[in-house]
């Protein structure tokens, strides 16, 4: 009877592990197309045969399917996308601001200002045509303002996006931190543990994708995360991070430009500056566009119209207006002369003072006078073929800076393109050390069920032989 006794236990044994292994590979072929899913394998081993044991089978646990190499390669290029994908949006936006479409660009503008000075020219005493030259030259210091408020305005909204990713990096380090307190606390080699092992890989995905980090894996099941050269988590301390900005020039107060100030801040603790360290993620692409790109772009563009207004204002005051008096500056910034970069674009106006008294503007100097004079107005009108501080023409220089911009546009799509393939083998290389084959799901499931359906029959012989037994006693 005990042998007997032992075969029903060696069967029992058998449905259990086998029960087990058809469970685990529903949950793989559930989870298959579960984005960050890790197959599982169910670890069967032999129980040991003698003494109080009949043999048979039992589960060892639920085995993750992890390769550190594979995952580490995905954090890695997550880091990278990050960046370039947050930087081609970012100049994308900055194209459209420099070439806002038809008939609304620099180059637009200073081809109908010079227009004006042409047709001034045919006639000096116009009071009409002096009007359009003012008007034409209101439309071009606006356009500079335009450009470089809607830069200002593009570098605004760079911060507030970056405020976001913080925010959302700061959120998902308190979930893994939570995660890894349940995951410590888990059985080991269990369905349960493995499932919250992925939901917290997911979570460090998506902070690497924003801000690249390096992953430490403790023997207890707990990881750590370091990034910027200090430990954003780390034995259950999280570090907050924070963004905001910094003078662009802290020798100069009047440099009205700011760059972003990166922050990690114990609990408790004071504010280290990680500004330096941030290389990856969308955070280094925001930092990237907003403080290295767009501050180049915007210095292109104060250059152009310092250089511009310079010329023009020193061609003004050179000649004669109709009452034969010296013109004053074309072009001044604000109340006062025009500044010189950075700021200059901002700040430029069409001197009020022109439109209060047409009269006061200059057409003709001392050699040709008014009121039919008119050499004044065709040397301006000839600044457009002429090159502005020997760096080329007005409509040359606006497209130099068209085309610079669009270089980068260019370079940054295609870094995004790069590695989007990068980010395509990482995750191949990861599909295929931990991902669901259904097909080997499908054998495995088919294998588990027909050892269960043999130690099912297995139990009902056994179950026979006992019975037939006890009726022959």
């Amino acid at each position: 009877m005990s042998t007997l006794l032992g075969i029903l236990s060696t069967a029992q044994s058998g449905l259990s592990a086998n029960a087990t292994g058809i469970s685990v590979s529903g949950e793989n072929i559930t989870g298959a197309n579960t984005p960050g899913f890790s197959r599982r394998t169910a670890l069967l081993e032999n129980r040991p045969l003698g003494g109080s044991q009949a043999g048979g089978v039992t589960v060892a646990g639920i085995q993750r399917a992890f390769d550190g190499f594979a995952e580490r390669a995905v954090l890695t290029e997550s880091g990278y996308l990050g960046a370039a994908d947050a930087r081609a949006g970012a100049m994308k936006r900055a194209e459209q601001v420099l070439v806002p479409g038809d008939g609304f660009g620099l180059d637009d503008r200073f081809g109908e200002f010079f227009a004006a000075w042409d047709q001034l020219a045919q006639k000096p005493d116009d009071l009409a045509l002096r009007r359009n030259v003012v008007a034409k030259g209101e439309d071009l210091a606006g356009a500079f303002n335009t450009t470089a408020t809607e830069l200002d305005r593009l570098r605004g909204d760079l911060l507030a996006d970056a405020e976001t990713v913080v925010e959302e990096i700061n959120v998902r380090l308190a979930k893994i931190n939570s995660l890894n307190e349940r995951v410590t606390g888990s059985p080991a080699n269990t369905s349960g543990r493995a499932e919250l092992q992925d939901e917290r890989d997911r979570l460090i995905r998506e902070v690497a994708e924003r801000l690249s980090v390096t992953v430490i894996r403790n023997d207890n099941g707990s990881v750590a995360l370091l990034s910027s050269g200090v430990a954003l988590l780390d034995g259950g301390v999280v570090r907050s991070l924070s963004v905001s900005t910094a003078a662009y020039d802290p020798l100069d107060p009047t440099d009205p430009r700011t760059v972003l100030k990166f922050e990690a801040t114990l609990p408790g603790g004071s504010p280290r500056d990680i500004t330096a360290g941030v290389e990856g993620g969308r955070l280094a692409g925001l930092r990237e566009a907003r403080d290295v790109d767009l501050i180049a772009l915007g210095e292109d563009i104060d250059q152009l119209a310092f250089d511009f207004a310079s010329t023009a204002n020193a061609l003004h005051t050179s000649g004669q207006d109709l009452d034969l008096n010296a013109p004053p500056d074309l072009f001044v910034g604000g109340l006062g002369p025009v500044p010189a970069p950075p700021g200059t674009a901002g700040n430029l106006a069409f001197n009020p003072a022109l439109r209060a008294n047409l009269r006061t503007l200059g057409a003709a100097t001392a050699a040709n006078p008014p009121p039919g004079g008119n050499s004044l107005a065709l040397q301006i009108s000839a600044l457009q073929s002429s090159s502005l501080a020997g760096l080329g023409t007005p409509a040359a220089r606006v497209a130099q800076i068209a085309a610079d911009t669009g270089n980068v546009v260019v370079g940054a799509e295609g870094e995004r393109r790069l590695r989007e393939n990068t980010m395509s083998h990482a995750a191949q290389l990861r599909e295929e050390a931990s991902g669901v084959s259904l097909d080997e799901e499908m054998i495995a499931l088919t294998r588990f069920q027909r050892a269960f359906q043999a130690s099912m029959k297995v139990l009902q012989t056994a179950d026979q032989l006992l019975q037939e037994l006890v009726q022959r006693l």
